[in-house]
């Protein structure tokens, strides 16, 4: 049996997390990590969870409305959002997808990236370099706040 969306509010009204609103997925995720890294859920039904969170997540996104009407290549490049029209954004899938330390990690990695690389992949993009390494540090102060 497939999981569904419903399968992780089932697995988040265990914690209290009621909505289906994508916090309450990133939530649920959250824990059922931290439960399969201590041993405390089978492999299986993590999957499941995980499953099921991440799909709950894209749903959660379908709806979510541009900041911005025309195109900014720092804060939502068009290459980075689902395919499928979910308006699930690349950044939001790896965080889903891995724990907060290793999320951690990979928003350091993006700030000294962008800062290294400034100017010189593009010369006429130094400030854009700039502004995409703000970009993933703000998501970082973000990180070390929740």
């Amino acid at each position: 049996m497939e999981p569904t969306s419903d399968d992780a509010i089932k697995f988040g009204e265990d914690f209290h997390i009621l909505n289906g609103t994508e916090q309450d997925y990133r939530a649920a995720l959250e824990i059922a990590q931290a439960q399969h890294e201590q041993g405390l859920l089978e492999d299986a039904r993590f999957d499941d969870i995980r499953e099921a969170c991440l799909r709950g997540i894209a749903e959660a996104c379908k709806n979510r409305v541009p900041r911005h009407a025309a195109v900014d290549m720092v804060n939502e490049p068009p290459h980075y959002m689902a395919m499928d029209g979910s308006g699930l954004e690349c950044i939001d899938f790896m965080k889903a997808m891995a724990t907060k330390e290793e999320f951690r990690g990979y928003l350091k990695c993006q700030v000294a990236k962008y800062l290294w690389r400034e100017g010189r992949k593009d010369e006429g993009k130094a400030l854009e370099d700039l502004e995409k390494g703000e970009f993933y540090y703000k998501r970082l102060i973000e990180l070390e706040s929740e």
